[in-house]
């Protein structure tokens, strides 16, 4: 192999691969990249994979000898990073590895795997749908939150994802709060002619969605064969590609979990609810994080009581619509979650009895978005 391209243009390409990298991988394979130098074509492809995650990405460069090859991701991105601006040449003679600038700078017989060892990996099927990446930026926002980081549990270490109609859902819980977000796809249906009559649905695995480095902007074409997966999604403007296996189990019913109708609705400035979370938090309890919060007569107040930190409370101005609710319990950590992940001005909280769920709703989020947060004795 034989290359020269624009250092920021590899530096870009390792950027996108390297999540999809496994460094502490035993085996050796899944802590590389293969570079794939293509003469006719006159490309350089960068490919990643950790067997979940896979990342494939293709530029332009200047071929002189085709080949590929499997060289160290962060040891390769650190060493491109320490170059000059400029073009730099890649080459690779029997198993080294030389990265040079047109400087004096340079990196020399650096260990490789033969690109031949690189594992295959799956090729797009199924309809593809074209979505604003903002949009798949923006429902992960909102929920992210909500999904479990308990791995043992797969159908919740996962964010559901739904694609009907005009529309894209995601939904996330980890058994004590739950999570709902959908948007309105723009001309949805006219870009996509052959959209499926039921739902698509897509049960993505945490490490899935950590590792896929997708753009925020642009647009994103994404297609899987079936629920099962994998799922792929491509960049529209540069052609980069990811897929990512699916999780394989059910994901609860969470249209049941999000109550219909509450008593009492209690509308404030979501700043003044987080600063106030924070304040009272300083002594709760680390193992519940637990806060008592009592609504009367245009007036919320939240307190936390630690048997070896003390007392805290603060108090702020509402409005209340309905009778004056029961005090109820709360897990602190979990309100100021999806108060971070709000952008409006105002927030929406609306409660029944001290043990019923309460909803979070955000008039800035449109109606369709939704976070329940289950109750906690105090």
């Amino acid at each position: 192999m034989d290359i020269t391209l624009s250092r920021k243009v590899l530096l870009d390409l390792l950027a996108r691969a390297l999540p999809a990298t496994d460094a502490k991988s035993n085996m050796p394979i899944l802590r590389n990249v293969c570079l794939v130098a293509d003469f006719t074509a006159q490309t350089l492809t960068v490919k990643a994979t950790d067997l979940m995650v896979s990342f494939t990405g293709t530029r332009s460069a200047t071929v002189r000898k085709a080949g590929a090859v499997c060289v160290p991701a962060a040891l390769t991105r650190a060493i491109v990073s320490k170059l000059p601006d400029g073009d730099i040449t890649f080459t690779d003679e029997k198993g080294r590895v030389a990265i040079k600038s047109k400087g004096a700078r340079r990196a020399d017989s650096l260990i490789s795997i033969p690109g031949e060892d690189w594992p295959s990996s799956p090729e797009p099927e199924g309809e593809v749908h074209t979505i604003p990446a903002a949009l798949l930026a923006d429902v992960r926002r909102l929920t992210g939150y909500a999904q479990s980081t308990d791995d043992t549990r797969p159908h919740l270490a996962s964010t559901l994802f739904m694609l009907h109609g005009d529309a894209l859902r995601a939904v996330a819980t980890d058994g004590h709060r739950l999570a709902m977000a959908s948007r309105t796809v723009p001309g949805m249906e006219a870009r996509n002619p052959r959209l499926p009559s039921s739902p698509l649905s897509l049960l993505v695995p945490s490490v899935g969605l950590a590792r896929l480095s997708v753009p925020e902007d642009g647009d994103l074409r994404v297609s899987a064969k079936s629920n099962e997966g994998p799922l792929f999604i491509a960049d529209v403007a540069t052609g980069d590609r990811w897929s990512t296996k699916l999780t394989d189990a059910a994901f609860p019913s969470y249209e049941q979990v999000i109550p219909p109708t509450h008593t009492t609705t209690i509308t404030c400035d979501r700043a003044a609810l987080l600063e106030s979370l924070g304040a009272v938090g300083t002594v709760a309890l680390d193992r519940t994080n637990g806060v008592a919060i009592e609504a009367r007569d245009g007036v919320l107040r939240l307190s936390t009581r630690n048997p070896d930190a003390g007392e805290m409370t603060d108090t702020l101005d509402v409005t209340i619509e309905g009778p004056n609710p029961a005090p109820w319990g709360i897990n602190g950590v979990y309100f100021t979650d999806v108060l971070r992940a709000l952008t409006g001005e105002r927030v929406t909280v609306s409660v029944s009895g001290e043990l019923d769920a309460m909803t979070v709703r955000c008039a800035a989020e449109g109606d369709r978005f939704a976070c329940v947060v289950m109750p906690m004795r105090i």
